[in-house]
């Protein structure tokens, strides 16, 4: 399955790629969000500019890879509510995130997002999805091993945390092996 052109649902939600004309609901709802990218691998975006960039780079990353991030919609209106996705890291894996706008916290679409990712991820023969969590997200890690996620025998790579200062931090490192 090509990830490349592909828009997909789950129960509530659907999934597709980010365009130049989701630059405001992104900027808006998340992206320029103090509380909602501390934990994020990314620089809070400061523009649009900045999401214009993440426009960018998401069309290479679908072009070089065929994953990338998705746009989460809610089925019922169309309304934007967040960004999840895959990043390819090597053949065969892939790294999952996502982010949701404050007012969509608590209401299952964080869970309801990894069960469709891994789903897709699945169909498109990826063996192995990785995952990365701040230690004071503890919300992330609790839905991460709700579903399925398990702490890896070796550590991942550390990651980034752009928004924060880092020193004391914790990665929390989980993995998925789906073959």
């Amino acid at each position: 399955m090509n990830m490349n052109t592909e828009t997909f649902n789950s129960a509530r939600l659907r999934y597709r790629k980010p365009s130049t004309a989701d630059i405001p609901a992104i900027f808006d709802g998340w992206a320029s969000d103090e509380e909602a990218t501390q934990w994020m691998g990314w620089k809070r975006h400061e523009s649009y500019e900045d999401t214009r960039e993440f426009i960018r780079m998401s069309d290479q990353l679908w072009e070089d890879h065929k994953a990338g991030p998705l746009l989460v919609e809610l089925l019922a209106d169309g309304s934007i509510i967040g960004s999840a996705g895959l990043t390819y890291t090597k053949p065969g894996e892939v790294e999952l995130g996502y982010i949701f706008t404050k007012p969509f916290w608590g209401r299952g679409y964080a869970s309801e997002t990894v069960l469709a990712l891994l789903d897709y991820a699945r169909r498109c023969d990826f063996s192995r999805v990785i995952a990365r969590a701040h230690d004071d997200n503890q919300a992330s890690a609790h839905i991460l091993l709700k579903h399925g996620f398990v702490v890896p025998d070796e550590p991942l790579p550390r990651g980034s945390c752009p928004n924060m200062d880092c020193q004391g931090y914790e990665q929390l490192d989980y993995e998925f092996v789906l073959a």
